[in-house]
């Protein structure tokens, strides 16, 4: 099983040849070479999603924007028709009231923040997968310590015997607090080796480049890792998105 976790960055034009219109062709062609099982999304508008829907041929796309009016940007996940059952979607607000739609934590920036949540099958395995963007004010460590303990708590509120992996852009190095806390609680960060994933199009020669990307797996999930792959594609300056995409595969 193929899982990735991938920041596409939001604008669909406005960043110059790196804007999404130039960027889709080589992210097409990447996810056709690869053939992820489930893709999560951070930062899909709603121009981005009816791209995406209309053009990633044998995926499923499910999810929706982060406002009042469940538009504008939010998380998503692509899933393979073919050999993906999606059994349960759950998302919401991380925030004190998690279903009241663009519901905010005290603290937290201006952008409201969700979380998606799926039950999924592969051949009768049958796993969870959480796709987050936590807050991304550098001075906000503390807001995404709540954050990450609403979803934690979340977790541990369904039925333990699933595989669990949490994945996405948490917009925190490794050494933060909310990192550790999955860590704490059973989780691994199966893409601990990759070094940089947010790289702002600058690629190897970014020098203030950093990780805040994870594929966090519980322990049973990753005791099946086979591989973790960094897709650093990029064509005449162009890039998949301001982050690396990462990608594990897990024997299940």
């Amino acid at each position: 099983m193929k899982i990735v976790t991938y920041n596409i960055r939001c604008r669909f034009e406005g960043d110059g040849i790196n804007s999404f219109v130039n960027r889709a062709g080589l992210m097409l062609n990447k996810i056709n070479e690869e053939k992820p099982d489930i893709i999560a999304f951070q930062e899909v508008t709603d121009k981005i999603a009816d791209f995406l829907r209309n053009n990633l041929c044998g995926y499923e796309l499910v999810g929706h924007g982060r406002n009042a009016d469940y538009f504008g940007e939010g998380v998503y996940f692509a899933y393979q028709r073919e050999t993906v059952s999606l059994f349960e979607l759950e998302s919401f607000w991380l925030s004190g009231t998690p279903h009241v739609p663009a519901s905010r934590l005290e603290g937290q920036s201006s952008c409201p923040r969700t979380c998606l949540a799926g039950l999924f099958c592969i051949d009768k395995t049958v796993f969870r997968v959480y796709n987050l963007h936590l807050d991304h004010l550098n001075n906000n460590s503390n807001v995404r310590e709540k954050e990450a303990e609403q979803i934690i708590m979340h977790i541990k509120s369904k039925d333990g015997d699933f595989p669990c992996f949490v994945v996405g852009d948490f917009n925190a190095s490794p050494n933060e607090k909310c990192i550790k806390m999955f860590e704490e609680n059973g989780f691994a960060d199966s893409a601990h080796n990759v070094g940089v994933t947010f790289h702002n199009f600058g690629g190897k020669n970014y020098k203030n480049g950093k990780k805040i990307d994870y594929i966090f797996a519980d322990k049973k999930a990753h005791g099946k890792l086979k591989k973790v792959d960094k897709w650093k594609d990029e064509q005449d300056g162009i890039f998949l998105s301001d982050h690396y995409p990462i990608e594990a595969e897990y024997k299940i």
